[in-house]
């Protein structure tokens, strides 16, 4: 005689633990989400960072062509320029939104403000970077300030 045993629980999972492995699968794809944003915002700032390197070197390449001075603009955010820098320089960096930082409009991600520096002359001098403003006169100078997503960025002629 065969005795066979029949096992009367279903196969399957609670209502509990399933709402448990979707509580958790949210958690994880939320904190991937948070992270993600705050990568991107990391990256496109990194790269200003860099381009803003790029521009101080510009602006070191163009004194070296014009007898030591440095471009009379007192800001490269308009499409009207008084020296040939933005155009024959820095014409094609572009910000990581794909704008021109030089059509950037006042304190987004990416505008530049910059100051050439004549102290003892004519042009009221910035603060340099590190808050110098006494300067011996003469000197010429520039400052570069670049609004990033989180805070600002300057690079001056000194550094």
């Amino acid at each position: 005689m065969l005795i066979t045993m029949h096992n009367n629980s279903k196969g399957g999972f609670t209502l509990i633990e399933v709402v448990l492995v979707l509580g958790i699968g949210s958690l994880i794809f939320a904190m991937a989400f948070i992270a993600y944003g705050q990568a991107s915002i990391n990256r496109r700032d990194t790269q200003r960072r860099a381009d803003l390197g790029k521009i101080a070197s510009e602006l070191e390449n163009y004194a070296a062509d014009n007898n030591g001075n440095y471009p009379e603009r007192a800001s490269f955010s308009t499409a009207t320029y008084e020296s040939d820098f933005v155009p024959n320089y820095i014409a094609t960096l572009k910000d990581p939104t794909g704008t021109k930082y030089t059509d950037i409009t006042s304190e987004q991600p990416g505008y530049l403000k910059y100051f050439p520096q004549r102290f003892g002359d004519k042009y009221d001098p910035q603060k340099m970077c590190d808050g110098v403003t006494d300067l011996p006169a003469g000197t010429k100078d520039y400052v570069v300030r670049m609004m990033l997503e989180k805070g600002e960025i300057c690079r001056d002629s000194a550094q």
